[in-house]
């Protein structure tokens, strides 16, 4: 376990588990009782660590500041939570929270299920024309195949990329 750096004051060889910086005198405890306790309960994926005082995810198993072991937690409460934040989002008339990245898995999916329908429908085209335009379109397919997925992966990143920006400003704002 290495150092950790202190929230007040930014001295960076604070030992694991110490109580107070040795620079500033800051006590960790008082630090993290006048800093915002609201990050931990408006994001319940987050949590602080008991050492650092740094704002880690429930499922870290240890803090990646400062390497101190965190209490684990159930990846079933987890994705109970997730389920809830989800149905609240949904029917979330102010938009105030996303479900585009929690649909995004379904999304590219589907996107899949249509790309074999299409490969289908072209070698199936292909061979009701003649047989040479049925070979060429059945050598051609899996790369029109690949071709299509990888368009629609790069679309859905790029979607997911902006709610998150967009989920990540919010944090900082509050």
């Amino acid at each position: 376990m290495g150092f950790f750096k202190c929230p007040k004051c930014g001295y960076a060889k604070v030992k694991p588990g110490s109580e107070e910086c040795e620079e500033c005198g800051v006590i960790f405890r008082k630090h993290r009782e006048s800093c915002s306790k609201d990050i931990c309960k408006k994001k319940k994926l987050l949590k602080r660590c008991e050492a650092c005082d740094s704002v880690i995810s429930k499922r870290a198993e240890t803090c990646p500041r400062c390497g101190d072991p965190q209490g684990t937690t159930s990846i079933q409460s987890l994705t109970e939570e997730g389920k809830e934040e989800f149905w609240g989002s949904l029917f979330d008339f102010s938009f105030s929270g996303f479900i585009t990245t929690e649909i995004v898995k379904i999304l590219y999916g589907i996107s899949i299920f249509f790309s074999v329908i299409f490969i289908v429908v072209m070698i199936i085209s292909g061979f009701s024309q003649s047989v040479s335009s049925g070979v060429i379109a059945l050598v051609l397919s899996p790369v029109v195949f690949f071709l299509q997925v990888i368009v629609a992966r790069m679309w859905l990143e790029v979607v997911v990329v902006i709610f998150k920006i967009a989920e990540n400003t919010r944090n900082i704002k509050k």
